[in-house]
Order: structure tokens, then sequence, then C-alpha cells
């Protein structure tokens, strides 16, 4: 757990983060970008109809014309009718409506996915079709294409949530769709230059803040809206979401960005912001050779490590390049403050990566060393040896720093190497241009500047463009790049029952082997089972009724003959299709016949994925074969379960609109609900005003139904199982609004904390939402399911958060309870006593040197009770100085983790303004040796944990603090181990010897189980002293015992799934004294274990707990089988002898033969499990059980209850427990 909070931060920024792979090879520049003519009210002008940015008072200020609500009449053939309401029902006259591909504005296309990557996040907002609403808010989109679309409703300080899905089954139909607005905010601005002159003419972008990003895609109301500013630098936008905080990016020029952040906003309130453009500073060097020679005409780029560039330079990549010049010189002007990663390349070769720095107007110079020297000799032919005259192969890759002279400059090392780092090395082949290319000769041959773990891309007219990796080539070989002749598909999709065409549908193809892949070591003819292989699928009906035939002699495989044509000193690669064709190659289907054609296909074995609306989704597989079509392929859809029913208010009944409805084998969170709707074909509908909905291809076994509505807390709705093909007629869902969660953020000294981030975050009702505080420090979270929350006030620096640097962005957080009752609104106030704290600087040394790159996380001792959590991290840097922006005065127990040393530091903070500190590795030295207690032999490969004793409680030691910090080494081949750098304190050794061998993906086991390894073994307690040194009495392992378990299904077949194993002594033992272990595929081995009586349990998701008594004896195996069943869910609800509430009373669960089937084991983390494992009314999830009768025993010191329950398949149950 001591890794929640980066993990989540690194999850807030992964959606942006992706975007760094979309590739942009034609991108115009960004003020000269070109749109598609629209009918428009006026003109819908481009950047460059706008004029470039200018700064006010520099002349010509003529206001461009501009509108953001273009009338468009779209490229379909279909036309959808709807009204657009406010919150009562009443119509919204003249509201702008549009229809988009994608509930979210960064996947938006207009005909196809493969848009995405000609101009990577354009934002262009251009819609498919779009209208204005009459007097009444009656609207009539035309000219839409045939697939599932989301609209979007806006007019003076009204939108609709989020984008609207609607079913291309609803296209062309009398009834008319309703699009629900809400109240929102009016927003002004200004954009002003670094000096604050007003900028005229630069594009802004509105959009939901980067640290907001998961409660916006919650909601799934990702807003984007653009605009420009006026002659005066101002901007204004009619409406954007109230309650959200936001941030508005502006443009200037390629490379002259600025983003500010602002809101929360109220319901019919006002907003303003001022938007500052950033420094702009100048970078130059020199490109030279490997022999130190200038290199003329090599581009040079620049990409800037930051989240807040990604879009300018997506947009416009050419401008963050520069060309030297005959003397090797090149110069980069106006480029913002910041870090960039540099690479060169040219006709000659490809530099390694590096890190520059840009901090005032004047850079220093940067020279760059071009790989000149290493080359590539190898041969481009056809699949039948033949040579491929003029094909272009293309560096793909850029050199591996590590295996550069000198290594990785510019302050990332060490192991810790920075997130967008490594996610820009990787994009930036796909973002250069192809300059270090070359082109075959008559004979095929080709001659790169590249290195042994170099990729290319090889191009030629007539055949498929595809990948290769030069690793794969042996020493002393040269590569032969066989290239092949496209193929295609056509088909027709029909329903299953009738063999009736469906209109709409998408079709994803999916290489699964190449026609010259290993694993294609025949053509399916020639197989020896006369069988195509292919991938197994509960809906793959492609190979229904045919037998296996006896093997027959064959002729040489395709691949076999062409390497037959091989010289000695040459090795064939087989193609590889670059990753982002896949995107390219998805097809969206308006065809009343119900037909598709799929061209450019490298030949190979494909799996076809059929989605449609309604529908099952369906596999297939086709082979396709070199240059040809193969043709009447037909994919059957079947239509899956329908189900009906009806969304209303718990209160009073009343419909609930716009409700989105889906359905799934398992209960969902906040989480998992991101991505409904989001393909094609998914089983989601939305509820009509009446409250109506049906949902259409609902999947079989379905046992949850999932709602979400704009002013009501989500639900998980569990029914009887689906059964396939299904009317489920009168389902009943009901909402409630929840409870709210409200209150103010202050720092230690009272101040008030505007704009603070506060996350609700509740794992018992799954349930996750992030909040802001406004000017004021108030903060309010509507719509929460009733429940145990963990409230987290965090304080995130945006510079680390930007530049990727996510392990150390973490300058202060708060973690304070709180429980969220149905109708009621809960005040909790949170005193953030990091914020106003000490700034504390310092220096981390080892044996007098500095540790770089070290990720620092201090944590809080010392708290008021369990759940008072404080952490703050920092990274040092390359001199091993760190710093930590506000830390409140106190204990800290601070975790330290680099390639130089991990472990634990006590540190101490002063109350005062700054300080700074010296902090040291420890020179202690914990060491010892290990020897079987019957031979007296040393044990090698035993591990050996020294576990911390006097450790504080509460989340500080669950989230690593004080005793939750452990350190390990394993012995040699003498035996010997030694562990360096422990902080004084009380410890003891965990001795393990390893009982897990290698897993093996082909078998799904591990190789080289030790089923009699010697027995795990704890130690007596020590007291470690500043810099001593200790040596542990020689430790003497016994020989111990092990369960091998073999798990069946209830049809009696392996059991498929992983799962957990766990054995705990008869009697009770603590978690040191449990024996863990995880299966696969049926079988599993927990070892180590002295001779006793255990009880053994088997756990899996979804599945009903499994226990049984076993016995085991030193130097043995027990063998057992085990069955997993389908299980049901029990939950506890203890109460108090008030009435109220118990989250502390300890639960045991006995099955009808009073054997335990689930025990809780006590401490700080069962306290903890039980709290945010509850709602608020002191329901608790206990787990999956087999159906039957069960006794539930709850005990909280002097005070227990017990109580009996029946689960019944597929029903869960709550068993009320009062002590």
């Amino acid at each position: 757990m001591r890794r929640l909070l980066p993990l989540l931060a690194l999850a807030l920024v992964g959606l942006v983060a992706w975007m760094l792979f979309a590739p942009d090879n034609n991108q115009e520049p960004l003020l000269d970008d070109t749109t598609t003519e629209i009918n428009v009210e006026g003109p819908q002008p481009t950047a460059a109809d706008v004029g470039p940015a200018k700064r006010v008072g520099s002349g010509n200020e003529e206001e461009a014309a501009f509108t953001n609500r273009p009338i468009k009449v779209g490229n379909g053939r279909h036309e959808l009718g709807g009204r657009v309401v406010d919150e009562s029902g009443e119509g919204v006259p003249n509201a702008w409506i549009a229809a988009y591909s994608s509930p979210f504005a960064i996947a938006d296309f207009v005909d196809a996915p493969e848009e995405l990557l000609e101009k990577p996040l354009e934002f262009s907002l251009e819609p498919l079709a779009s209208v204005r609403a009459d007097e009444e808010g009656y609207f009539d989109l035309n000219g839409l294409p045939g697939r599932v679309m989301y609209l979007t409703a806006r007019a003076p300080m009204r939108l609709s949530s989020g984008r609207q899905r609607v079913s291309p089954s609803e296209l062309g139909k009398d009834q008319k769709v309703v699009i629900k607005t809400y109240a929102a905010t009016a927003l002004e601005g200004t954009v002003r230059d670094s000096d604050g002159s007003p900028v005229a003419n630069a594009e802004v972008l509105i959009y939901p803040g980067l640290k907001y990003a998961l409660s916006a895609l919650r909601k799934r109301d990702v807003f984007v809206e653009r605009t420009y500013t006026d002659g005066s630098g101002k901007f204004a936008v009619e409406a954007v979401p109230a309650g959200m905080v936001l941030n508005a990016s502006a443009f200037a020029g390629p490379t002259h960005p600025g983003t500010s952040e602002f809101g929360p906003g109220m319901r019919n309130g006002n907003l303003r912001t001022t938007v500052n453009l950033v420094e702009l500073g100048s970078l130059e060097g020199k490109v030279v050779s490997t022999d130190e020679e200038p290199v003329g005409g090599a581009r040079v780029a620049a990409i800037p490590l930051d989240l807040r560039m990604v879009i300018p330079v997506l947009r416009n990549v050419p401008g963050w390049i520069s060309t030297s010049d005959g003397g090797g010189n090149y110069r980069f002007d106006g480029l913002p403050f910041g870090q960039y990663l540099m690479v060169a390349q040219g006709e000659e070769g490809r530099s390694a990566p590096f890190t520059a720095r840009i901090v005032g107007p004047s850079g220093n110079e940067q020279t760059i060393v071009m790989d000149t020297k290493n080359e590539v000799r190898g041969r481009v032919v056809d699949s039948a040896g033949e040579p491929i005259a003029n094909a272009t192969v293309a560096l793909m890759s850029v050199p591996d720093p590590e295996g550069a002279e000198g290594g990785m400059r510019g302050g990332f090392g060490g192991g810790q190497m920075n997130f967008l780092l490594e996610m820009a090395k990787e994009a930036l082949p796909e973002l250069l241009p192809p300059d270090t290319s070359a082109t075959t000769n008559s004979r095929g041959e080709f001659r790169i500047s590249a290195w042994k773990q170099a990729r290319v891309r090889v191009d030629a007219p007539g055949y498929a463009t595809s990948d290769f990796r030069f690793n794969q080539v042996p020493d002393e070989k040269s590569p032969v790049l066989v290239l092949q002749k496209p193929g295609g598909i056509e088909g027709r999709v029909m329903r299953a029952a009738d063999e009736e065409p469906i209109e709409f549908f998408v079709v994803q193809p999916d290489l699964r082997s190449n026609a010259l892949g290993d694993n294609w070591a025949r053509s399916p003819q020639e197989s020896p089972q006369g069988l195509v292989i292919a991938e197994a699928d509960e809906h793959d009906h492609s190979h229904e009724g045919e037998t296996a035939q006896p093997a027959a002699p064959r002729e040489p495989s395709p691949r076999e003959k062409l390497e037959a044509t091989l010289g000695d000193d040459e090795h064939l690669l087989i193609p590889n299709t670059p990753n982002l064709d896949e995107l390219k190659r998805i097809r969206y289907a308006d065809d009343p016949n119900g037909e598709f054609k799929l061209v450019g296909l490298p030949p190979g074995r494909w799996s076809l994925q059929v989605r449609a609306d309604g529908f099952e989704s369906e596999r297939q597989s086709v082979t396709v074969q070199e240059g040809k079509m193969t043709e009447e392929v037909e994919v059957r859809l079947g239509q899956g379960a329908i189900i009906r029913g009806v969304v209303v208010d718990k209160r009073d009944g009343s419909p609930v609109e716009a409700a989105m409805i889906s359905a799934s084998r398992s209960q969902e969170g906040g989480f998992t609900l991101l991505a409904q709707g989001f393909f094609e074909g998914q089983a989601v509908t939305v509820s009509k005003p009446d409250g109506s909905f049906e949902l259409r291809g609902a999947d079989d076994g379905a046992t949850w139904m999932h709602v979400m509505a704009e002013g009501y807390a989500s639900a998980n709705v569990q029914i009887d199982a689906i059964e396939d093909g299904e009317v489920r007629e009168n389902i009943e869902l009901e909402l409630l609004p929840g409870g709210s969660i409200t209150g103010t953020v202050t720092d230690r000294h009272g101040a008030f904390l505007a704009r603070r981030m506060v996350v609700a975050f509740s794992p018992g009702s799954q349930d996750f939402h992030q909040g802001a505080t406004d000017e004021a420090g108030v903060y309010r979270i509507d719509n929460l399911r009733p429940g145990n929350y963990l409230l987290i006030s965090v304080s995130l620096d945006d510079e680390s958060l930007f530049t990727g640097d996510f392990m150390s962005m973490l300058s202060g957080g708060r973690f304070v309870p709180a429980t969220v009752v149905e109708g009621e609104v809960t005040t909790v106030d949170i005193v953030d006593t990091s914020a106003g704290g000490c700034r504390l600087s310092g220096r981390l040394t080892k044996n007098g040197v500095p540790v770089p790159n070290a990720m620092l996380s201090s944590i809080a001792m010392g708290g008021s009770g369990m759940f008072d959590f404080r952490m703050a991290t920092a990274r040092t840097d390359e001199n091993g100085n760190f710093t930590f922006k506000s830390l409140a005065p106190g204990e800290y127990a601070l975790n330290v983790e680099s390639s130089e040393w991990g472990g634990q530091l006590d540190l101490f903070v002063d109350d005062m303004p700054e300080d700074y500190v010296e902090l040291r590795v420890p020179e202690t030295l914990v060491l010892g040796r290990i020897v079987s207690s019957s031979t007296g032999a040393p044990l090698q490969g035993v591990r050996v944990r020294l576990v911390r004793e006097d450790a504080p409680g509460g989340m500080a030691g669950m989230f690593g603090g004080g005793g939750g910090w452990r350190t390990r080494a394993n012995t040699d081949e003498q035996g010997t181990f030694e562990i360096a750098g422990a902080s004084p304190g009380d410890y003891h050794l965990i001795v393990e010897p390893e009982t897990f061998g290698d897993f093996d993906p082909e078998t799904q086991e591990f190789e080289g189980v030790n089923e009699t390894p010697y027995r795990k073994t704890k130690t007596k307690s020590f007291f470690l002293d500043e810099d001593d040194r200790y040596e542990v009495p020689e430790i003497q392992l016994e020989a111990a015992g092990a369960i091998r378990v073999t798990v069946k299904d209830q049809e009696g077949e392996p059991f498929q799934r992983g799962f957990q194993m766990r054995a705990i002594p008869v009697g009770g033992g603590t978690d040191e004294e449990s024996f863990d272990g995880w299966g696969w595929s049926g079988n599993g081995v927990v070892s180590g274990m002295p001779a006793g009586t255990y009880r053994f349990s088997l756990e899996a998701r979804g599945f009903a707990t499994q226990t049984q008594t076993v016995s085991v004896s030193a130097g043995s195996t027990t063998e057992i089988q085990m069955q997993m069943k389908e299980g049901v869910e029990l939950s506890v609800k203890v109460l108090g002898s008030d009435g109220g509430a118990n989250n502390s009373a300890l639960v045991t669960v006995y099955d009808n033969s009073d054997n335990i089937v689930h025990q809780d084991t006590g401490g700080d983390e069962n306290l903890f499990r039980n709290f945010f494992g509850g709602s608020g009314d002191g329901v608790r999830g206990i787990g999956s059980f087999a159906p039957g009768r069960y006794r539930v025993v709850a005990v909280d010191g002097s005070r227990n209850g017990d109580t009996w329950v029946t689960l019944e398949p597929g029903k869960a149950a709550v068993a009320t427990v009062r002590l």
C-alpha cells in the first residue's frame, strides 16, 4: 500500500500519456491547419483563417470571425430528431446540438478511427452533424452515419452532462431522443504574454484539469471547448461545467503555449481566468559524427518532457525540429523553459537521446554525437525470394543511451528513469520524419546506419508495410527482410436466428500469425491434422463439424522454401505489422446488405471480431492468402438476451431519464464503469423520459445491472442470472441521490486552502470521487453511495506531475475517515498540517558519497489515531540533494528507494519556515549463516528478511512507516548473508527458503517447485544501535512439509483460473506464521511448513472459498484434491447493543459442520478492511461461499453475538449480528 498515491497519480495522467504514441508524419503547422468546408452560421475558421496570434498593440488588430457552434449536415444517410430540455423537462430554445463518434473529445473522428493518427489532439471539435434547436427545443440532425453516436447540447449557462449515447437502432425513427441539460457557469478570460501584454487571436482550449481526469471520466463529462481571443486578448465561453476544476490552454504559436487552472464554479455563476503564456528561450549547439566531424543537414528534435506541451508538440512536430547548417550548427529560438529530450538524425545516422534544459533566454550549447559508424547491410525480398528494388528501409528506433558513449546525459538515471522520458523515447521514432533511411538497389540490397537492437520499417509499392527488428539476427549474419503482397477479406454479417443482414456493425481484424511465422509451419491444407488451427472462443463457430484427418506427406512449407534460397551468412526476418495499423484497420459498416470489405491485410491467420449494437460479439478465424481476397466470409451474430425495465427514483417512484444502464457478470464500481458504452456492440442503453429501457445483447450469465444518472449515486443491482437469448421483463432499477460530504480544508495555521484536491474513496461501496476546494477553501462532493470513505486531501506539485516525475509529486496530504448516510450531508473539516509547514531541504549520502535519484517518502509518526496518515514525497538529484516543500513539525519515517540503497531513516522536522538536514545511510550491518540442521551443510538461495518491530499502528504502519519497512538478502554458496544500512531499532529475522521456480507461460506452471524445502523460521528479537554490527547466531533450518493441491471445477475439469492458497496452523496464527501461495491451471503447492495440522483454504474471485483440514509431515508432501464451486456473496452487518453500526468486531463464519470457513485475524489491517469494506450501516463484505447454512459469530472484546444464515444459489445474503 506504500505506493497507492504514486500509482493513483500515474492513473490520473495515463490517458494523456497515451497520446504520445500517436504518429504525425504529415502534420501541418499549428497556425496553418485546414478544415473541411461545412455549412455554418458564419465562417468556421482554422487557426490560419484567424491569423497568427499577436500581442495587442502590435498593429493589425482586426478581430477574426469565429464560431464554435457550426451548423453541419453530415456525410451519412440517416437522420435523428429530438428535443433539448432543462431539469424540469421544459424545452431549451436555440440550443446547439452536435453528434460525435466518441464519448470523449480525445477520440473524435468523422469517418474512421485512423483519423486519430493523422492529426492527433487537433481538438477541432468538428461534429458528425450539428444543428440549432427551435424555440421549443426541438431539433433534427441530418447526414448521420449508421453507428453508435454521442450527442451534446449547449446553450447559454446550460450544458448536457457529457455526451449522451444514441444507438443506431434509434436512427430514422419517429420517436424523439431527449437531451437533458443542467445549469452551468459562464467563463471569461484573458491570454497574456510572459511580460503581461494581452495576446490577440490566440487559440484557447478549455477542458477538465489533468489532475481531475479520473473524476471527469467517471462522470463521463470530459468537456472540451475551443475558442479564440479577440483583438484585446479576451475570450468568453457561454457555458462550462459547474463544480469541476478546469484547465485553459492557450496557443499563440507552434511552440508558445500557456495553461491556467481555475474553478470549480457554481451553477448559474461566472468564472474568470488568465492564461499566461510561458517564457521562451533558445537552445543551440553542434551535430558531429562519431569521428567528431560536423554533420550538416541533420534534423535535431527537441521534445519537451512536460505533459502540458503534448498538444502543441503533436499538432506541429516540425515546430520542434531544427536543421543543422553546413558546419553542423543548429539553433532553436522561442522554446518554452523546461527539460527536453534531444535527438539528431540524418542520412548518416541517428544520435542517442539525451536531456537538456532551457532555464533562461539563452540556453547552453549542446553537442550531439550521431552514431555514424554502425551500419547494417541486408536484402529485401518477396515471399518467393526475389529481390525488391526501390524499397524504402527507414530507421524506427533510437540508440539505447546505456550503450551510447557517456550514457544518458542530463540528470535521469540510476535505475529511476522518468516516466515521460521513457514514453518519449518510444514515441520519437513515430514522430520524426524518416530521415535515416535507405533505398534498395536492383538486387534488393540496402545499407543503413543502424545497430543490432534497431527496428526498421520497410515500405514498397504493392507490398504490405512491415516492421523488422535486427536483434533477431545472429551475430556474423546479415538480415533478409521479406515483404508480402497484401490480401483482403470480403464478407457479410447476419443475424444467427434468421440469417437476415445486420445493417450497422464494426469489424476489427487482428493478425494472429503471419503466413511465414514460426507458428505457421505449413499451409492449412498441409496441416498434419488437416485443420486450421485457431484460437478458442466461446462464440467461435468457424470450424464446427470439421474432423481430424491422418497426416500425409507434404511439400516444404513456403517459409522452408524461402529459407532454402538464403546464403550461409544470411538470416530470414519475418515481417511484423506496425502496432498502430490495428487502429487503421477498424471498419464501421453502414450497409443494408450487411456487407464489408477489408483490404491491405498481410497474408496469415486473422481473427475477425464483429460487434453490433444489440448483439453478442463474435470472433471468427479467417485465412488470408498473399495477394488474394478471401471472399464470402459469413459472420452470424446471436441476438443475445434482452432486458427490459424501468429506472425510477426510489423516494417517490418517479422515472429517471437519461440513465445509462448496462449488465455484466460481476459487480462493478466506478473505475470499471469508465469505459461503459465506449465500444460499439457493448450492451449499454439509456433510459427514456418515462424511465423505461431496453438493453439488447446482454451477456449470457450476467447477474448485475449497473446504473448511472446525473444527480444520483451510481448503483449496482443483483439479478438472477441471464440465460442466452432470454427476454427478461419488468426489471425495476431504483436510484437514490446518495449522500454528500462537505467541509473546509485549512493548513496548520488555520488558513483556508483554495483548489486543494479532495478524493473520496470507498472500497466497500465501490465508489470513487474527486473534488476540490473553491477560492474560499470549501469543498463539496455529492451523489456518494452510503458507506465508509477515506477522504484524502492532496497537494500535488504541478511541476513534478506534468514533467512525469510522479514519484516526487506529492508535496503533502492528509487522510481522514468519513461516513456517508443516504440523504444526509456529512461535514468533515480537514486540517492538513503538512500545508504551511517547513520547507525542508537536505542531502542524502552513503559512506560520504551522494545517493542520486532516490525516491523519498516521508510518513508522519505518532498520529492521533489509526486514520491519521500524512505523507509527502521528494526525489534526490544527481548530487543527492532533495527538498520537501512543506512538512509539519514532528517525527517522520523516511522511506528511501534507490539503486544505491533501500531502507528507512528517522527524520525530525522543527517548527520553522525553512530548514536543512544532512542525512546519511546508517553503517549498521546484520550478518549470519544458515545451514541444514540435519547435515550442517550451508544452504544457498535462502531468503532472509529483516523486520522492524518498534512499529507504529494505524495506516502509517500499513503504508510503510515504522515497522512497515522490510529489507532482505539471499544466502550465498557458503550460506552467509549480509543486510546493511538498517536504522537503530528492534528487529527480528524471517528466514524463508525459496519455494517457487520460474513460471512457464506455456504450461502455466512453476518449474522447479521445491515441495520439501526447509521450514520458515523466525529468529529471536535483537536491538541494533547506530552503526552497529550484529552477527546472528548460526541458523539451523529443519526440513518441512508441503501441500500439493489438485483443483477441479464443478464439471470435474481442471480449474482454469488463478487461485490463492493459504495454510494457517489450527488454533490460530499470525500473518508471519501463515503460508501462502498461488495456483494455476488446477495445480498449486504451498511448502515450507513445519509438521502439524493446518486449515488450508482456496480463494478465487466469484467462487466459494474452499477449506480443508490437512496434516503435514516434515520432509514429505501431502497431496489433496479440492473442487471450486460458484459462490454466493455473504455480507455481515454487525450492530452494537444500541443498534449502531460496529466496524471493529471480529467475525468468524462456521459451516453447518462447525468448520471454520472464514476468520478475521484482528489488528489494524483488519480494522481498516472492516471500515472500508462496508457501508455506513455496518454492512461489510465477507466473501463468497457455497450454498448452504452457516453460523456467523461476531466478537468485540467482552461483547459477542451470533446468527444463522442460509445461502441460496444466485442470491447474495446479509447476516445481521447484534452484540
